[in-house]
């Protein structure tokens, strides 16, 4: 979907918690049909936890905006 500001709001929301879960939140940035984000993590499995979890988290709270199931999140490679 489109990140309307609502919905960017609350994707933002969830960037500053993430600040606090273990990673420096260095910067992101979001736009209406992607999050660039850049952080600093201890060590490899901290980032691949705190991505999951955020990713999870966010989902879950777009949910609730949006309605409807399934992926929200697409991974560039």
């Amino acid at each position: 979907p489109m990140l309307t500001p609502p919905l960017q709001a609350t994707v933002e929301l969830a960037m500053h918690h993430w600040d606090q879960c273990g990673c420096r939140l260095v910067d992101y940035l979001i736009l209406a049909a992607r999050v660039h984000v850049m952080a600093e993590f201890p060590d490899e499995e901290t980032l691949a936890r705190q991505c999951a979890a955020w990713i999870e988290d966010t989902t879950a709270q777009l949910r609730l905006r949006l309605g409807g199931r399934g992926a929200l999140w697409s991974r560039d490679d």
